[in-house]
């Protein structure tokens, strides 16, 4: 399940001079995840775990999330 939530997603280790292409991977990441979970969530109650660099900013999960109709909850 989680493996099938997490396909196509690619690794990557970050050198000094690459820090543009970087935040682009986080960014592709973050929207493939996200459609990734979709079908997960529309199952009922799902938590979904991820480094922080992919939660904030305009292109962040939490955003994409919000902008499809999801409904988010802070879990302490």
């Amino acid at each position: 399940m989680l493996s099938d939530l997490l396909s196509g997603v690619e690794t990557f280790h970050l050198e000094e001079d690459q820090g543009t292409q970087y935040f682009e991977n986080v960014i592709r990441r973050n929207f493939r995840m996200v459609q990734n979970s979709e079908s997960y969530i529309e199952k009922g109650r799902t938590f979904v775990a991820v480094g922080e660099a992919h939660l904030t900013g305009k292109d962040g999960m939490i955003n994409i999330y919000k902008s499809k109709g999801f409904t988010l909850k802070r879990v302490f």
